[in-house]
């Protein structure tokens, strides 16, 4: 509204770099590397990469013209877009974009865990290649829930074995 093109263009760099490559692609990786996963599941994880990258298009879209129009008219076909160019693509709005609390909170957790175990690993320097043996103590019903739908996330991106729960009262070794 204030024409402030800076703050936009810095929003959206920090959204495309910070949100959606080092956590969402990353994460969508465990997915679609996954022999256990499934079709659906990885259709799904598909869509939502070539969705969000349609859309970050359409916002940079004004920013950087020629490069979000030669991405476009290469991956149009692939995402089911019609049109000749993405200039007469509906620019997007925020209000298509409902915020869910919920997964926001669950999200954060994971990102929390994650950045835990590598700022761990940095400060004592063990070596990404290295599986970690973590053991939670003092967990909570919403933290035993979120490890179990997110294990898979957390072994390959914290790189970690299976997360073991200390009981109330187990001394820690």
């Amino acid at each position: 509204a204030e024409y402030r093109l800076d703050i936009a263009a810095g929003a959206l760099y920090e959204f495309t770099w910070n949100e959606f490559c080092d956590w969402y692609v990353e994460l969508s990786k465990a997915v679609l590397q996954s022999e256990g996963a499934s079709e659906p599941g990885k259709a799904v994880v598909r869509r939502t990469l070539i969705d969000t990258l349609e859309t970050l298009r359409r916002a940079l879209h004004p920013l950087a013209p020629f490069i979000s129009e030669g991405i476009w008219q290469k991956v149009r076909d692939a995402a089911g877009l019609e049109g000749a160019s993405i200039m007469v693509r509906e620019y997007p709005r925020a209000s298509a974009f409902r915020p869910d609390p919920a997964v926001d909170a669950e999200m954060r957790w994971i990102m929390d865990f994650i950045l835990g175990v590598r700022e761990i690993r940095g400060e004592l320097d063990i070596a990404p290649s290295r599986t970690l043996q973590v053991l939670l103590q003092g967990s909570g019903t919403i933290d035993r829930e979120y490890l179990g739908r997110n294990g898979a996330y957390l072994r390959r991106l914290a790189g970690i074995g299976e997360p073991r729960l200390l009981v109330p009262g187990e001394t820690v070794p």
